[in-house]
């Protein structure tokens, strides 16, 4: 649970490939 807002709105297997397109300030609001 800590992918973020987008966290339930993209599977987990999706995350490979919607990280690279998603912001890392909406990703990873944290910083990593």
């Amino acid at each position: 649970m800590g992918r973020g807002t987008w966290s339930w709105i993209v599977p987990d297997g999706l995350w490979e490939i919607a990280e690279p397109l998603i912001p890392p300030s909406k990703v990873r609001p944290q910083g990593g």
